[in-house]
């Protein structure tokens, strides 16, 4: 269950007894767009990362493993990636969103993470499998892997039509596709639940707590409700 501090502007999961450093953001946090919102967060907590890496999201399925042979500045981006995984300590992975799910993943014996960013591009074309293998080429144990999923808009607000949702209908089950009348709707979560199970990661090892980014106002950015991008949350994960 991830839960949530008004008073920090995040909510963790229980890797936080690991000593994971994790949190999905808030609009209380600020504008995660905005690296002064990351530094912030950096300033306000124990930790002191000697990397920063951040995505140039474009929802694709690119997944990048960050170790030693990119580590040449504190604040490093990475293009086009919508995905990042280490066993380094001390590196931040960072991720936004503003609807789209953001998932964190951890092999807390043997030290890999992960972080991901998946609307429903990222999604239908499994970029949480994607994750998963480069966690295992780096060391992890599949049987082992903890995800925690974050907040994203849910099939309450969230409708697909035509050829998207033949895709989605052809791939997910009726807890991830939902009908009302003629309409149909996505559960970006209960989907990312789905691939996480078919990936071969226990439901026992999977952590979610369900909020409609669109329907909170007060805690979220949503692109969907705004109808343009207003801010978006930062998430992330680092070893300690």
């Amino acid at each position: 269950m991830i839960d949530y501090n008004f008073k920090t502007g995040l909510g963790t999961s229980s890797l936080f007894d690991y000593r994971i450093f994790h949190g999905f953001g808030t609009k209380h946090l600020g504008n995660g767009t905005n690296i002064q919102t990351i530094e912030q967060l950096i300033q306000l907590s124990s930790v002191e990362p000697k990397h920063l890496v951040i995505p140039n999201q474009t929802h694709s399925t690119n997944v990048k493993i960050v170790n030693e042979h990119i580590l040449e500045k504190r604040i490093i981006r990475i293009p086009e990636t919508d995905a990042l995984v280490t066993n380094q300590k001390n590196i931040l992975l960072t991720v936004v969103t503003a609807d789209c799910v953001p998932i964190i993943y951890a092999d807390i014996d043997r030290s890999v993470i992960a972080i991901s960013h998946g609307g429903w591009s990222g999604t239908l074309h499994n970029i949480s499998r994607k994750v998963i293998d480069q966690m295992i080429e780096i060391g992890a144990q599949k049987e082992q892997i903890v995800a925690v999923i974050g907040p994203s808009i849910a099939d309450c607000c969230y409708e697909i039509y035509g050829a998207r949702y033949d895709k989605f209908k052809d791939e997910f089950t009726a807890k991830s596709i939902t009908s009302s009348g003629s309409r149909q709707y996505l559960n970006l979560l209960h989907a990312n639940r789905e691939l996480l199970l078919m990936s071969g990661i226990s439901e026992k090892n999977i952590d979610y707590r369900l909020n409609c980014t669109q329907c909170d106002d007060t805690r979220f950015w949503s692109f969907h409700r705004d109808h343009r991008l207003t801010g978006e949350m930062v998430h992330f994960v680092m070893l300690t």
